[in-house]
């Protein structure tokens, strides 16, 4: 069971480092923004912080304890 737990954290970490990938273009987006306007988060609302597989795994760790 623990090692199923694993697997499915793995696939769940790659796939949001997948879907993270094209992200600088929605930070560009967002940033494009800012000629008109102040800066705000919701320019950011699709945007993923990405982090390595190994920050993720830490990050798991982390709030686990």
């Amino acid at each position: 069971m623990l090692k199923e737990k694993f697997i499915n954290l793995d696939q769940t970490i790659e796939q949001l480092f997948e879907d993270s990938k094209y992200d600088h273009l929605g930070m560009m987006k967002g940033m494009a923004k800012t000629i008109f306007r102040p800066l705000t988060p919701a320019d950011f609302k699709d945007v993923y912080l990405s982090i390595s597989k190994d920050q993720g795994m830490a990050l798991y760790h982390l709030i686990k304890e």
